[in-house]
């Protein structure tokens, strides 16, 4: 039998000034350094160093060892992403990410990025029950690993105090 692993992309995206201020932690996968995340540098279109998979994350059928968060939006593989001006995809340059959101973020003036890899039982059968959950055509997913990225009430460049946005990628794999 042939094993295969299928990567899962879920986002999730709340807005303090959308109508969502309310309690969103239950909502959100665990986050922040209770958790054991790192966390990127607080600066204007900074990223994560390099960061090594412990597995290679196939995305578009190209095997990645390496990824990058960065502060605007972006989880990058191979390169940092310190552009925050959003293009129309496909990119004309070899840049291979995942946006959730590209945008001027600025977790210098407000906010944390957070990120970690996982493979804690917990938090697998949570992506589990989500993919099946929101996935009906995936009854069978298990995922075996997760890549958890969090903005958490960061703002804008040139944003103030008060116009916080959280977001959230997963990344998950299936060894199936």
């Amino acid at each position: 039998m042939v094993r295969r692993r299928f990567p899962v992309l879920l986002l999730h995206i709340f807005s303090m000034f959308a109508g969502t201020a309310g309690n969103t932690q239950e909502i959100l996968y665990p986050f922040g350094p209770e958790h054991r995340d790192l966390e990127t540098p607080k600066m204007d279109d900074g990223s994560s160093a390099e960061i090594t998979l412990s597995i290679s994350f196939v995305y578009f059928n190209i095997p990645y060892r390496t990824v990058y968060v960065n502060n605007n939006g972006v989880i990058s593989f191979n390169v940092q992403v310190s552009q925050f001006t959003p293009e129309a995809f496909p990119l004309s340059d070899s840049r291979s990410f995942i946006a959730p959101l590209w945008a001027d973020v600025h977790n210098g003036i407000r906010g944390d990025v957070y990120y970690r890899e996982s493979t804690e039982p917990e938090l697998l059968e949570k992506a589990t029950q989500d993919v099946r959950k929101y996935f009906k055509n995936m009854p069978a997913f298990t995922a075996t690993w997760v890549f958890i990225t969090t903005w958490h009430q960061v703002t804008f460049y040139g944003g103030s105090q008060t116009t916080p946005v959280r977001f959230k990628c997963i990344l998950l794999l299936n060894l199936a």
